[in-house]
């Protein structure tokens, strides 16, 4: 049983160190109920003069982190009746709403940390013997005056700032937070709380040691608030900045040679001389922004090419995106690729670089450049961001530049065909013929001429193709030769209209040649293509023939009863050597 009793009673000690310790967190070790804090009887006005505890140097910026510091409190009071056994939060953290509940650094007014201080509550015989030693104030404290440094002066004399009934308390705060979310140059500010307790309802509140915790009865504080009303809470400035090392960085592009001119824009085209890529500049400036020392950048990275330098003190540079796309394979075509289009961390694909790290950087920008091939039919648009940290203390980064777009094309691909004269082979000529029909019998004998045929042309009647077409080779191209009287020729005669004496209908019935006379003639033409191979002179011939077809008035036919002498001719086109140009 004994043991049992033991444990529960390191339980119930344990609690404190693992829970807050702020106002509410305090207030709820003894009542448990929520403060309202409405009252407002007491606040801490302001703070002044922030310095280092141990030097006692001021201390007006802060770096990431936690510090300590020692501070003067102005804490005024309204009430004319003494508001007694004040207690004091202040939260550690800045960024916190109020100091009510979390981490806080509590104190009381001592004799030791408060110039006027006072004790104005009664001693009844149930406090005990030993008087109160946790301070009180009333509104008939002396007023507290300051000049435009916030350095208390009297009074009486020249000031800038009056705080009527107010009492000036040091403390110090530990562990005070310096956050890193908050941006370069913010101002700290102090959520505090004041809690005291009026006349009738104060408890005794005496301090071992001067502390808070010193004042502690039975694991309870006393200097709480005396009802849930009885308190005030707000956030003042504290005079402190946060400062951590911070870069600018800005970024263009040089392309040498190119016209027109490329140098040092945000945006770079290739021009006509290299439009299908080649190497690129770019300038990275790095600018010292932190409001104390050198900025000491360990890393270079881009958005596209990787590692363009890093001293190993961060994690590694991303693998650029067009890296990952020139990879092929592992390590191929350069150290870091993994397969293809994969790569590692810290990969690089530049050419090369100026970029040194560490780079630091003071009150004068600093530069540098890196030289990356460019591939054709590309927009390449990529950023730089660095990363390091101050000379003394505190890290920054990823800072990133601007963007900068570079764009290559692609030259007009072309091709040139040369045509040149051997000899000529073979050719094609069209003729004119004409034909001419005579009846040179004797006596009396009239014939009907009733047909007429071109060897090889054919029928002289007609076109060797419907509508007169030319498909290549051996045929009639057009002909007056059966076209009746004031018709247009066919085909390539067309514009010649048959009369009596070029064309009409062949000479039949009545119409029949006459014998003998040799004025009734039957006369038409022809136009006929034919082709063939050259011979050795350069020429064509064609050797062709007309029959035709006849009857006797007598209604005879055949070769027994008429004789037709048939005409054979010949035509031979020679060729002039051939006069050629190219273009």
């Amino acid at each position: 049983m004994a043991l049992m009793v033991a444990m529960l009673a390191m339980l119930v000690l344990a609690v404190p160190a693992f829970a807050g310790n702020c106002l509410q967190d305090e207030y709820g070790l003894t009542a448990r109920q929520s403060l309202n804090c409405t009252a407002n009887d007491v606040r801490v006005a302001k703070v002044i003069n922030v310095r280092d505890p141990n030097t006692g140097l001021p201390i007006t910026t802060c770096t990431p982190g936690t510090f300590t510091f020692l501070a003067d409190f102005l804490v005024q009071t309204t009430s004319s009746s003494p508001r007694s056994n004040i207690g004091l939060y202040f939260q550690k953290d800045p960024t916190a709403t109020n100091a009510l509940t979390g981490t806080c650094s509590d104190n009381i007014l001592t004799p030791a940390n408060d110039a006027k201080y006072e004790e104005l509550d009664p001693q009844p015989p149930t406090k005990g013997a030993v008087p109160d030693n946790c301070g009180d104030t009333s509104s008939n404290d002396t007023p507290v005056c300051l000049d435009a440094k916030n350095i208390v002066v009297p009074c009486s004399g020249p000031h800038t700032q009056t705080f009527t009934a107010t009492q000036v308390v040091s403390a110090v705060v530990t562990n005070f937070i310096c956050p890193s979310t908050l941006p370069n140059g913010t101002e700290l500010s102090l959520p505090n709380c004041t809690s005291w307790q009026v006349p009738g309802s104060t408890v005794q509140c005496l301090s071992n040691d001067g502390t808070y915790e010193g004042a502690f009865l039975n694991s309870k504080p006393t200097a709480i608030p005396g009802s849930p009303s009885k308190c005030n809470c707000d956030t003042i400035p504290l005079g402190i900045t946060v400062q951590k090392p911070s870069v600018e960085v800005t970024k263009d592009c040089t392309i040498a040679g190119n016209s027109p001119a490329q140098d040092h824009l945000s945006k770079c085209t290739f021009g006509t001389a290299n439009v299908e890529g080649g190497d690129v500049v770019y300038t990275v400036g790095i600018t010292n922004k932190s409001n104390f020392g050198d900025a000491v950048v360990d890393q270079v990275c881009d958005s596209q090419y990787g590692t363009i330098s890093d001293d190993g003190k961060v994690s590694a540079c991303a693998a650029g995106d067009l890296c990952k796309s020139q990879c092929t394979g592992v390590d191929t075509p350069f150290k870091g690729c993994t397969g293809a289009g994969t790569a590692s961390a810290g990969t690089s694909c530049i050419k090369s670089t100026t970029c040194s790290t560490p780079i630091t950087v003071n009150g004068t920008p600093a530069s540098c450049t890196f030289t990356a091939s460019q591939p054709e039919k590309k927009d390449i648009t990529d950023t730089v961001n660095v990363s390091g940290g101050g000379s003394s203390t505190g890290t920054f980064g990823p800072t990133s530049s601007n963007s900068v777009e570079v764009v290559s094309g692609e030259a007009p691909s072309t091709a040139k065909i040369d045509k040149g004269y051997v000899s000529t082979k073979a050719a094609c000529v069209t003729v004119r013929y004409s034909v001419d029909v005579t009846n040179t019998s004797g006596f009396d004998e009239n014939l009907s001429l009733t047909g007429l045929v071109d060897t090889p042309f054919g029928d002289l009647t007609k076109c060797t193709n419907a509508g007169c077409t030319n498909t290549g080779g051996n045929l009639i191209l057009g002909t007056t030769c059966g076209v009746a009287v004031g018709s247009a020729g066919l085909g390539s005669l067309s514009g010649v209209t048959a009369s009596s004496t070029n064309g009409g209908a062949l000479p039949t019935g009545s119409s029949q040649l006459q014998a003998g006379t040799g004025s009734s003639d039957y006369k038409c033409q022809f136009d006929a293509q034919f082709c063939g191979a050259l011979d050795a002179t350069n020429c064509i011939s064609n050797t062709d023939r007309v029959s035709g077809s006849f009857t006797g008035d007598e209604g005879e036919t055949g070769t027994s009863f008429i004789t037709v002498t048939n005409n054979s001719f010949t035509v031979k086109e020679c060729l002039q050597p051939a006069n050629t140009s190219s273009q």
